[in-house]
């Protein structure tokens, strides 16, 4: 494991016991190269330029992640421990609100006592695996509470790219009589306003949870965003 970040400053342990399991994580994080797994890493010098600012002395970033537990397992125990611990790391990060699910350099490690007695079953629905990912969740939550770790708010053009939307896509629904070029201005004339900002921050954040609600009949989160959207840009809601 290595890390450029503080590790005397944000090395934190975490113990937890469930029905005799009983796992104890510790962790460092840093996220100046944070992702979201399956996405290019873009924005890395303004990422790192943040977290650096806000942890005066770091230089880049990584979230290892070491798991003892106190029962004998496997190896294929300890492979299948793996599902729990990124999980975890997944959602200590939610809970922070990042969508991203972790760094490009993240490492994790399982402990486990010697003998011939191990477990093999150590999914999220196994007691060690809970007590696992309690302990990590917490770790990497604390590590991440003592950087001062926060989203950076994302420019609404990369929302919409993150949406599958392009300038040219959205022009050629627009129905508009302007040329391309000038759709793209007005665009972004738009898309500089603050609140227009937030806006398409947290509809995005909160969109496919809203779509896949509605889509199950339970359409109130979704009728929130729209009619916050259409009173935000001062339109007419769907």
């Amino acid at each position: 494991m290595m890390t450029a970040a503080e590790v005397d400053y944000v090395f934190n342990l975490k113990e937890c016991s469930v029905e005799g399991y009983e796992a104890a994580a510790f962790a460092t994080a840093g996220l100046s190269n944070h992702v979201i797994a399956g996405e290019d890493l873009v924005d890395y010098e303004e990422n790192s330029r943040i977290s650096a600012r806000r942890a005066e002395e770091m230089r880049a970033g990584t979230i290892n992640i070491g798991i003892i537990s106190s029962v004998s397992m496997t190896i294929e125990g300890k492979i299948n421990l793996f599902i729990p611990l990124v999980e975890a790391k997944g959602v200590a990060m939610a809970e922070h609100g990042f969508a991203e699910t972790g760094t490009t350099s993240d490492a994790m490690a399982v402990f486990s006592p010697a003998g011939e007695d191990g477990v093999s079953w150590t999914g999220t629905g196994s007691w060690i695996g809970i007590a696992a990912a309690r302990a990590v969740s917490a770790a990497v939550g604390c590590a991440l509470d003592i950087r001062n770790e926060h989203p950076n708010p994302l420019p609404p053009r990369r929302i919409l790219r993150r949406m599958g939307l392009d300038t040219h896509d959205l022009f050629a629904m627009s129905g508009t009589d302007k040329s391309e070029e000038e759709y793209s201005e007005a665009l972004d004339s738009l898309l500089s306003g603050e609140e227009v900002r937030a806006l398409a921050d947290l509809a995005w954040f909160a969109a496919d949870r809203a779509d896949s609600l509605a889509q199950d009949g339970n359409d109130a989160e979704l009728r929130l965003i729209l009619a916050t959207a259409s009173d935000v840009l001062g339109v007419p809601a769907p």
